[in-house]
């Protein structure tokens, strides 16, 4: 089985070891230390089976013969070691999202590994991504998109406050920097992969996962190759994708190879008369203009509709047809896209 070198591993310690089963011919085990057995062996124990399974079925199959939850000292949070990662964890001992995180990373980091450390984001991002999804499954829509928000956040905070760092390394000559900016890495790379979700729609988006893992999978992969598979796969979508993702290179360079973030000042009145909503959006970031559509979200008595508008130009104003006036409109309401922005009610 191919393994990058990183990523082999060897625990020595006096452990209490629980096999608690199988899945797919994959055996599963949690190595702890004795005083903190129950701690350690219940939580693996209830979590793993059902992040695996979510995972397989998503993603594609499990590359390795076994999967290991082993406790580390001088490990903070967890290690996607390939077959056994290693956790270090608090009172309240490892918590779901560290599990699903960390058994990410063996499908993206482990199975299908970064060519190259400046794209790291192909491992730390994913694992931070796809954690979210899982949420979902798990607790529903709003936990979804809560964790979404809050991951946006800490993003926006760090590449708004240090717009010459990027996602993708630039020839990375210190590999002790390599996660230096690690708000960007973790949660900008997952923001990057809910915003081309955004673009390209679940369904091409899903398929260009499985498309990317099957074709890399036990091998290194580069952001290129992601870009590939996504293409593809929107291709393959017809006319369930908008062609602007059948060449994603355009929102891969700004997202990845861009500093800062897109940021958006809006307004909105209604016109009576013409039944019209009026919005105008503003690029407000000091990075430069850049291309991004943009969900917004008209809301009457009589309900809401979701209209699709395509962000090319620093000032810019759109017309929305509305039979009634809105009660509220609202900019990009699933937070599909990376941008900090507020919008608010102008002179009628």
């Amino acid at each position: 089985m191919p393994i990058s070198t990183w990523l082999m591993s060897l625990a020595v310690a006096p452990y209490a070891v629980d096999y608690f089963g199988d899945v797919r011919g994959v055996q599963l085990s949690s190595w702890v230390y004795p005083q903190e057995r129950e701690l350690g062996y219940s939580a693996f124990s209830a979590h793993t089976r059902p992040v695996f399974d979510f995972f397989s079925d998503r993603i594609g199959p499990y590359s390795y013969e076994k999967l290991a939850h082993v406790q580390a000292n001088g490990v903070g949070g967890g290690m996607e070691l390939a077959s056994s990662i290693f956790y270090g964890y608090g009172d309240n001992g490892p918590s779901r999202q560290l599990i699903a995180h960390e058994m990410a990373h063996q499908w993206f980091g482990n199975a299908v590994t970064e060519a190259d450390w400046d794209d790291v984001w192909l491992s730390e991002g994913f694992a931070t991504y796809f954690a979210l999804p899982y949420t979902e499954y798990k607790d529903g829509r709003d936990a979804f998109l809560e964790g979404v928000r809050r991951s946006k956040t800490q993003a926006l905070n760090f590449a708004i406050a240090n717009p010459g760092s990027t996602i993708v390394h630039d020839n990375l000559a210190d590999i002790g920097s390599v996660i230096a900016n690690g708000a960007q890495i973790y949660q900008g790379g997952a923001q990057v992969l809910h915003n081309i979700r955004g673009v390209i729609g679940t369904d091409a988006f899903w398929a260009g996962i499985r498309a990317y893992h099957g074709r890399y999978k036990d091998r290194t992969a580069t952001t290129a190759d992601l870009r590939r598979a996504f293409e593809e796969a929107c291709v393959a979508a017809a006319a369930t994708c908008p062609d602007q993702g059948e060449d994603l290179l355009w929102l891969f360079d700004q997202l990845l190879k861009g500093g800062g973030a897109l940021q958006v000042d809006a307004t909105w009145r209604y016109d009576a008369p013409s039944k019209q909503l009026h919005l105008t959006m503003t690029q407000t970031q000091t990075t430069g203009v850049v291309r991004m559509p943009i969900e917004v979200q008209v809301t009457t008595a009589a309900g809401a509709s979701t209209h699709v508008l395509q962000l090319t130009g620093r000032n810019q104003k759109f017309t929305i047809a509305s039979e009634a006036e809105p009660t509220g409109v609202t900019l990009d309401p699933d937070a599909w896209v990376f941008m900090r922005s507020s919008i608010a009610a102008g002179v009628r």
